[in-house]
């Protein structure tokens, strides 16, 4: 049974004829009255009687259309909710990091939200890069510039990074240190001026920020996560690097819908005006680092599906 069929009921009951009811749900006589047998037999329930040549309703189809009735009223609420929504509609799947989900994202997530009730926001965690052309995610936020591809970047964000060391140690610390697939990183450029062998090597901060606070080994952190270890006392912090690193968001050109475009729902396209609104939810207020189009020169497609943020 579907909604199609359940419609049929009210028009037959409203027009009192199979050929009222045809003409204005523009299907043939014939088969409203092959559809209205079909759900009968389904019920096991008479639905209308014949009188005077008009189908009347009976108790049991009364009872029947009451909730037809509920579920025509809540079909055209459920149209009528976009209307009542302002600013985007629709799933933002975002792509990160688990640490940059739990530290940066989810403690400012409720935040956004709030600003923007017609939106649903989806965590996807993975140190993996996301594939834009596969439709895997709306958004990825990272700390670094993809190893390939075209895109342009708007920045969220500064993070600093700090090396910690035991400050007293009878022996050499273990030295912590990240994946050779992620070699390009501040922080493992920073590793390397140690000329030290690494003891423990994980992608994962969380990891070595355990390591580090048990004052036997050395390893580099984004300050989200080690505001505690700062004020360890039994720790020696330095800053890793003279510029602090970048959270950043951007757009794929050729996925990258105008800037002038002011209604929109998501799954048609992440708009610019989708990241501002996570720059201020992460509470930063810094403009973009470069633009692709603006409202008289703009030369992107508006056939478009996503954006980049890393």
């Amino acid at each position: 049974m579907n909604w199609d069929d359940l419609r049929i009921i009210a028009a037959v009951r409203d027009e009192g004829t199979y050929a009222g009811a045809s003409a204005r749900l523009r299907i043939d006589e014939t088969t409203v009255g092959r559809r209205l047998s079909r759900i009968e037999r389904a019920l096991g329930l008479r639905l209308f009687e014949a009188a005077d040549g008009v189908r009347r309703p009976t108790r049991s189809c009364e009872a029947v259309l009451a909730h037809v009735e509920a579920m025509a009223t809540h079909a055209a609420e459920i149209g009528r909710l976009s209307e009542s929504l302002e600013g985007p509609v629709g799933r933002l799947r975002i792509a990160s990091t688990n640490t940059v989900a739990e530290e940066v994202l989810s403690p400012r997530a409720s935040d956004f939200l709030r600003a923007n009730p017609g939106l649903t926001l989806q965590f996807l965690t993975s140190s993996e890069n996301v594939r834009f052309s596969r439709w895997e995610a709306d958004l990825a936020i990272r700390l670094r510039k993809p190893d390939k591809g075209d895109f342009a970047i708007s920045k969220l964000g500064d993070i600093r990074i700090y090396y910690f060391e035991p400050d007293t140690t009878e022996s050499e610390p273990m030295l912590c240190a990240y994946p050779d697939e992620l070699g390009t990183i501040p922080e493992m450029q920073f590793l390397r001026t140690k000329k030290a062998r690494a003891r423990c090597v994980t992608d994962n901060v969380r990891v070595i920020r355990n390591l580090i606070r048990a004052h036997q080994a050395a390893g580099v952190l984004p300050e989200y996560v080690c505001a505690d270890l700062l004020g360890d006392r039994r720790l020696r912090a330095t800053a890793a690097t003279e510029a602090p690193r970048r959270l950043a968001a951007g757009a794929e050109p050729s996925q990258a819908r105008c800037c002038s475009a002011r209604d929109h729902r998501l799954g048609e396209g992440v708009f610019p005006g989708d990241v501002a609104r996570l720059r201020r939810c992460l509470g930063v207020t810094i403009a973009p680092r470069r633009a692709r189009c603006d409202e008289k020169s703009c030369t992107c497609p508006l056939a478009t599906r996503t954006c980049l943020v890393y």
